[in-house]
């Protein structure tokens, strides 16, 4: 069954189908799923970059790790130099030597 309606934005008498969608519900419809594809696209976009801003600073912190490595190897060696020279400072032919070597003996 078709029933006449009056459109008064165009001025003239159209047709319509009963049950049948008016155009603007339906552009309402596209434009509320073009707006929740366009906020999933950029909640996905913001996603990638925060997951490419986080290897990145895990990368920073596996380098910074490495060097804190070898700093510490490299102290632990002078540490253990330090004692040992210390050791020999205490010992009696140590201090003998160093007595001598500044002319105090």
């Amino acid at each position: 069954m078709t029933e006449q309606k009056h459109v008064p934005q165009a001025g003239d008498a159209g047709s319509r189908e009963e049950g049948a969608r008016p155009a603007m519900a339906t552009l309402g419809k596209v434009k509320a799923a073009a707006g929740i594809g366009i906020a999933a696209l950029a909640v996905t976009a913001t996603g990638v970059f925060a997951w490419k801003r986080f290897q990145g600073l895990v990368a920073d912190l596996t380098a910074t790790s490495d060097e804190l490595e070898v700093r510490n190897a490299c102290l632990e060696a002078e540490n253990n130099y330090l004692k040992e020279e210390n050791d020999y400072l205490k010992s009696s032919y140590g201090a003998s030597e160093n007595l001598r070597r500044f002319g105090y003996r």
